[in-house]
């Protein structure tokens, strides 16, 4: 178990080789009542320090921790779990104050000292110290980057930005001092990516966009009078980082060294005409049955870049993104047959606590919808136990009766987004309103890709 710094001690001797780093990894045994502990604060890793009873006896085998008379504490017990790891859990809770509670394996009471240090970073026992977000300037990553400030009071954000002077106007009003870095990198030129991921524990991947068609490469093109090709910034970008993740991080780690931003419809382009039909709901909406410039299938292969990468990763694909939706209750699913909206601050939410608090997350795909205004739980772990890992095959069956599921959970009263045009909202299908781009199967779509966003 790693920790920062172990700040103030006493009687060190009665502690397990209590190093300036070194927390025990594991826990000898319990049943309640001993020690407390005050973890300050109420947000997700609010505490800065903590104070709490080491055991005389090493015949203890596990920990439990339960609620303290404070307001607002939660129970939460850890069973064979490592002490730090109990600890920094009860802190990422916005617990107000716990209490620890040992006894010997024979029902005495063991005794105690106590020790003061630090809190950190800590995800099962590893230290996360570093975290590259690319797509940084983009209004998500602008609000990943907040998120993992506000939730990881020890972890710099690197922010790969194109332009650092318009990235310094963007993120401004993120009061982060030394720990956000803002890091000028051209997302296609291979050698920048990999050295600013050199010393990364992980990355948020946020970007999305075309090449410039400025590369040595297209220039040559231009000379002889040929067209650059377009190139989607997640299958030239990813690739590398998924390569400097695995090179530079060689251990095996209790994070995904990359947490994906995708899409969901990104597979329903190739469905079987027959599934077309069958998930008319999900397969016919706007984004999929135009999919302007081919973005769900460069999506789609950029996330199978990933997965066959070798690095260990996330990929979230969050549907109808929307800046004006109230935050809520994510839904997760798979399968793809997810519609609806997802406001970008949940979205930001979601791909952070992949990052720091949800293990069960790695080597998964999944897609996200909120439902506005629900509370959000205090584990996904529940939801994410639900869900197979990419190497397992979904049950058709299963992926029906979620599609059947999530279409209840539709914005609106007509719940039929095959309905849909592109650019209308659900409220204007409703009342039979024309969306911005006019009329389903006459819409006035860009002529040219979306701009970049990192």
């Amino acid at each position: 178990m790693v920790a920062k710094t172990v700040a103030q001690h006493s009687s060190p001797e009665a502690l397990w080789s209590v190093s300036p780093r070194v927390l025990p990894s594991t826990v000898p045994t319990v049943t309640p009542h001993l020690a407390s502990v005050a973890v300050a604060g109420t947000g997700p890793h609010a505490a800065k320090t903590a104070t709490f009873a080491a055991p005389e006896s090493t015949d203890l085998t596990y920990a439990e921790v339960v609620a303290s008379p404070v307001a607002g504490a939660r129970t939460q017990s850890s069973v064979a779990q490592p002490w730090g790891r109990v600890l920094l859990a009860a802190a990422m809770a916005g617990v107000l104050g716990v209490a620890y509670a040992y006894r010997r394996s024979n029902g005495s009471v063991a005794g105690s000292r106590h020790i003061e240090f630090s809190c950190c970073v800590l995800v099962n026992g590893q230290e996360l110290k570093t975290v590259v977000v690319t797509g940084a300037t983009g209004r998500t990553g602008q609000l990943v980057i907040k998120a993992l400030l506000e939730r990881a009071d020890d972890v710099t954000v690197k922010a790969l930005v194109r332009d650092p002077t318009v990235a310094r106007e963007k993120l401004q009003s993120l009061e982060a001092g030394h720990r956000l870095k803002l890091v000028a990198c051209n997302l296609e030129n291979e050698s920048q990516v990999s050295a600013v991921c050199s010393d990364a524990d992980a990355v948020v991947w946020c970007a999305s966009g075309f090449t410039s068609g400025n590369s040595l490469a297209d220039r040559v093109k231009k000379l002889v009078g040929q067209e650059p090709e377009k190139k989607d910034i997640d299958s030239v970008a990813l690739p590398v980082i998924a390569e400097a993740m695995k090179l530079h991080n060689r251990e095996p780690s209790a994070w995904p060294r990359v947490v994906m931003l995708s899409s969901a419809g990104v597979t329903r382009p190739v469905w079987p005409e027959e599934k077309k039909q069958r998930l008319i709901g999900a397969a016919d909406i706007p984004i999929v049955r135009l999919n302007p410039f081919g973005v769900l299938d460069r999506k789609r292969a950029a996330e199978q870049m990933l997965r066959d990468s070798g690095a260990s990763y996330t990929i979230v694909r969050p549907t109808g993104l929307n800046d004006e939706q109230a935050p809520g209750r994510p839904i997760f699913s798979q399968g793809d047959v997810a519609v609806g909206r997802i406001s970008r601050s949940d979205v930001a939410d979601v791909l952070v606590r992949m990052l720091l608090d949800e293990a069960g997350c790695m080597g998964k795909t999944f897609e996200v919808v909120a439902m506005p205004d629900l509370a959000k739980p205090q584990s996904y772990e529940q939801q994410l136990t639900r869900l197979v890992p990419d190497t397992q095959a979904l049950d058709e069956v299963s992926v029906e009766a979620q599609y059947n599921i999530l279409q209840q959970l539709l914005p609106g009263e007509t719940l039929q987004p095959n309905k849909l045009a592109m650019g209308q909202t659900y409220e204007q299908l409703d009342k039979g309103e024309t969306g911005r781009l006019g009329e389903r199967g006459q819409e006035k779509i860009p002529t040219t890709p979306f701009g970049r966003n990192d």
